[in-house]
């Protein structure tokens, strides 16, 4: 769905509460016509997403760093970069009604505006200098409809043509019965409402229509007395005017998100409230357009199909191993069946098929034969399976640890690669995949090579002034952890879920509680488990922590750990 000027209404409120007055440190370019505003403002670095994608256009705050794409940097790019980095977002602005939203910024190249046009198909990014002349616009080409409005690189920028719908403060009684009698009877009232009200979409004019009615197909002629309509018409809009927003999201069987509005939907049963409009926003658009959320999705993608494809082959050998595991929890049985079968041999006819002997707990044990055997070739038979099922109990453990480690690692790799911020990250996590399946019909290119061992682990400082340090991925943790620490640094990481290794370094002397429980919240963030409100994470010095023989990197033993429990901590800054 698109985004309506309820919406955007909500979305442009939320964003005055939480980015503005904020100074932008970093712009990241998605796809060509998506990019990511990193935004410092409440004390904590927040991500603006803005999209002109025609299949899904929309802006909303998201709380994972935007994603640089592999894409060559668009010119409008290059701009936002001159002109946006450190500067300070003064204000947010929506034309009434309209899906349009105007970021005013000033910074040390002066001020200018981004414009974001959320129209469908018809979307666009557009950067204005402080004279509202266009420096640059992601979709320049003027749509046949628009070439009275010129949408170019210097040329004056002006907003899109209102459709000269009637605005809430001048819709009155008679006004509401006059478009009613002009309407044809037939006709859904919704529909109406939508042809002739400012900003009104569908899905807010069901809602009206359902509050006013008690049915969202109520047609025209159904209206009699237009004052119940007209009243309800007033408090919808009303949300507008006192910037009370109730935003709601209709969820499928499934858990997505399929609708979204910044009021209470009373007439989807599956309508529950969200915490914010941006939260909803980029649920349903992320889930609806992943390769336009994410720049990397198409590298991504067959790393992650291979990754899958290994989890899947690994989870039937270890489940074959358990069955396996299962059917030979006493080898000796194999030995006392042959033992039996010699010591009754005098009583075993010929071509007999089963031999019934007494047993430990009085019931008889039923031996099966081959009748083409002798009792001797029997008996032997039943000893080369207890040797080989003796054998096996001590093989099958083994390679039950093997396997578990080796989907474990696969696990991280995945993590990994979606975590993973640039093409190098994803090419590393493709190495590793490639050396730890022995992936021969894959060439390791000196690229690829260079990709396991390029990089640093992140380096960020606790609220005490302790440097910790966070591992990217498995190579990168297993560096950190055995290359760069030191045998008394803090070592942690969130328990049975995959993540990264964290280090807190004690070159400046012991850390307090607080830093250890900051940097276990750390820890927790940089997990799977991120998106938890609180994270059992294991802490213990560095010299307890062991590699795994035999197992791929990043894999370890611990011992003397203790484990906290916390909320995930996003750091807010970093260091290299």
């Amino acid at each position: 769905m698109n985004l309506d000027a309820f919406s955007i209404s909500a979305l442009a409120d939320e964003f005055r509460v939480e980015i503005m007055g904020g100074r932008v440190q970093q712009i990241t370019q998605i796809t060509p016509l998506t990019f990511g505003l990193e935004i410092y403002a409440q004390q904590k670095r927040q991500y603006l997403l803005i999209s002109a994608e025609p299949s899904a256009p929309r802006v909303h705050l998201q709380p994972q760093k935007p994603r640089r794409g592999d894409t060559p940097p668009a010119p409008i790019f290059q701009l936002l970069r001159k002109y946006l980095r450190g500067s300070l977002l003064l204000t947010i602005e929506q034309p009434p009604f309209e899906r349009v939203l105007l970021f005013h910024f000033s910074g040390k190249q002066g001020d200018s505006t981004l414009v974001v046009e959320l129209m469908g198909t018809r979307s666009n990014l557009i950067f204005l200098d402080e004279t509202g002349r266009i420096l640059a616009i992601v979709r320049p080409a003027p749509t046949k409809s628009e070439r009275s409005r010129p949408l170019l690189p210097n040329h004056p920028y002006t907003l899109p043509h209102g459709q000269q719908k009637i605005t809430p403060d001048a819709l009155s009684s008679e006004r509401l019965s006059a478009i009613l009698q002009t309407a044809p009877p037939d006709v859904p009232l919704h529909k109406t409402l939508v042809r002739h009200l400012a900003g009104m979409s569908p899905l807010i004019a069901r809602e009206i229509v359902f509050r006013a009615t008690d049915d969202t197909a109520t047609t025209v002629a159904a209206i009699v007395d237009p004052t119940a309509l007209l009243e309800t018409i007033r408090l919808v809009y009303r949300h507008v005017t006192d910037h009370a927003w109730q935003p709601h999201a209709v969820f499928s069987q499934a858990n997505a998100v399929e609708l979204f509005a910044p009021i209470a939907l009373t007439h989807h049963p599956r309508a529950e409230p969200v915490e914010s409009m941006s939260a909803a926003v980029a649920a349903h658009f992320n889930r609806a357009d992943a390769p336009a959320a994410d720049g990397y999705f198409a590298a991504r993608l067959p790393v992650r199909q291979r990754i899958q494809a290994q989890l899947e082959k690994l989870s039937r050998r270890q489940k074959r191993l358990a069955e396996d595991a299962a059917r030979l929890e006493n080898p000796d049985i194999f030995k006392e069946m042959g033992n039996a079968i010699l010591a009754n041999s005098w009583q075993i006819a010929p071509r007999q098929k089963i031999l019934s002997v007494a047993w430990t707990d009085g019931e008889p044990l039923e031996i099966t034969l081959d009748p083409a055997l002798s009792p001797a070739e029997n008996a032997q038979r039943y000893f080369s399976r207890y040797q080989k099922a003796k054998r096996a109990a001590e093989i099958i453990p083994e390679q039950q640890t093997v396997v578990a480690r080796q989907i474990d690692y696969l696990q991280q790799l995945l993590f990994d690669l979606e975590t993973a911020e640039s093409r190098p990250e994803i090419d590393a996590v493709a190495a590793s995949l490639s050396a730890v399946t022995g992936d021969t019909t894959r060439q390791r290119t000196k690229k690829s090579k260079k990709a396991v061992s390029s990089g640093q682990p992140r380096r960020y400082v606790s609220p005490d002034g302790f440097s910790v340090w966070v591992g990217k991925n498995a190579i990168q943790n297993h560096r950190l952890t055995f290359e760069r620490a030191a045998p008394n640094d803090i070592w942690l990481h969130a328990r049975g879920v995959p993540g990264a290794h964290v280090v807190i370094s004690t070159a400046e002397g012991e850390p307090p509680k607080r830093t250890i429980e900051w940097a276990a919240g750390v820890a927790a963030y940089f997990s799977k488990n991120r998106g938890e409100p609180q994270v059992d994470v294991i802490v213990t010095r560095k010299k307890y922590v062991r590699a795994i023989k035999g197992a791929p990197p990043g894999l370890v033993s611990v011992r003397q750990e203790k484990t906290v429990r916390v909320s995930p901590v996003q750091p807010e800054t970093v260091e290299r």
